[in-house]
């Protein structure tokens, strides 16, 4: 596949990502930064495998590779915000009050409640692109929501916007 085919089946994922990312690190720049470092190291990774795959224009392919884009891309996010947490911490204790319960949970739970509840993703995928256990996802999914309900009673309000 050539890097103009790729850019075909990657620009439409790009406010997914954003989704994602922003969710990860609520600055814009920030998180566009995330995605283009997560998207370098992500095709540095696989270039083999890009440069052997075959492009074409059957629907149920161009899904998959999609797929495997967009898994691949979110799940290098994720690394990397894990690696780059003292250069995000500034912008989540600079947050809106009313996004602040959703900004104070942990990268994890920020990370699992954004892949279930904005990208609409399922456990399988979401335990695939964070790399933890089932039962870790789900203590994570939890946790998130006692946490931002219990911040919502004592004054905040929960948002994942």
């Amino acid at each position: 596949m050539k890097i103009d085919q790729l850019e075909t089946l990657f620009t439409p994922l790009v406010p997914k990502l954003f989704k994602f990312a922003f969710g990860i690190c609520p600055d814009s720049q920030k998180a566009r930064q995330l995605i283009a470092d997560s998207y370098s190291v992500f095709i540095a990774r696989e270039i083999d495998f890009i440069k052997e795959t075959e492009f074409t224009k059957v629907r149920k392919t161009q899904s998959i590779l999609k797929r495997f884009l967009l898994h691949g891309v979110l799940a290098e996010i994720y690394k990397l915000a894990g690696k780059r947490s003292y250069e995000i911490k500034p912008y989540l204790l600079d947050v809106q009050t009313e996004y602040q319960s959703f900004y104070s949970l942990s990268l994890s739970q920020r990370a699992i409640t954004v892949l279930k509840e904005r990208l609409k993703l399922t456990p399988k995928e979401i335990i695939e692109i964070v790399s933890l256990e089932k039962y870790q996802v789900i203590q994570s999914m939890y946790n998130a929501k006692e946490s931002m309900v219990g911040m919502e009673v004592s004054g905040g309000e929960s948002a994942t916007h």
